[in-house]
């Protein structure tokens, strides 16, 4: 995995003028509408900036960024809204607070590493429970940021182990 600063250098979302919830939603249904987080973030003072991706259909307001658009979006969000896994690591690499909205119905099973990574790093309490304004709550990334590391310092201590004749 490339650090956040690769990823950073990599983006090119131009910097919005206010502050904003990022919304990346994948077409599979959640607790809560996408229209019930544009009312409140409007209640809250915040614009969003929508990114649906397949299957994920309203009438409301969306944005089709590029890839490195969409890394500038993550970047410099406020906070983000997702149940995109993908989506989950980004906000941890960037260090953006997120709240993840689980999957429902047929597919509740692609949860499981969103709930495997999030707990891995003491991060379960950015899930939804019913409450969108825990998203203002604060992120420790502290666990996040010193495992990884330490993660990537023994990855490439087996990696030259490997290599090494």
């Amino acid at each position: 995995m490339l650090s956040a600063g690769h990823y950073r250098q990599l983006s090119s979302s131009p910097k919005a003028a206010n502050p904003y919830i990022f919304l990346y939603l994948l077409g599979n249904e959640t607790a809560v509408k996408a229209k019930d987080i544009f009312d409140f973030a409007e209640k809250q003072g915040l614009a969003v900036r929508y990114v649906a991706s397949q299957g994920q259909h309203d009438d409301l307001p969306k944005e089709y960024p590029t890839i490195a658009e969409w890394l500038g979006m993550v970047n410099d969000a406020a906070y983000v809204i997702t149940n995109s896994f993908h989506g989950t690591i980004f906000c941890l690499h960037f260090n953006t607070p997120f709240m993840v909205l689980p999957v429902n119905k047929n597919i509740e099973r692609m949860n499981h590493r969103i709930y495997d990574l999030l707990g891995k790093y003491k991060l379960l309490h950015r899930i939804y429970d019913g409450s969108l304004q825990r998203l203002f709550e604060s992120v420790d990334f502290d666990t996040f940021n010193k495992t990884k590391k330490q993660e990537e310092h023994e990855a490439k201590q087996n990696l030259a182990r490997i290599l090494t004749p």
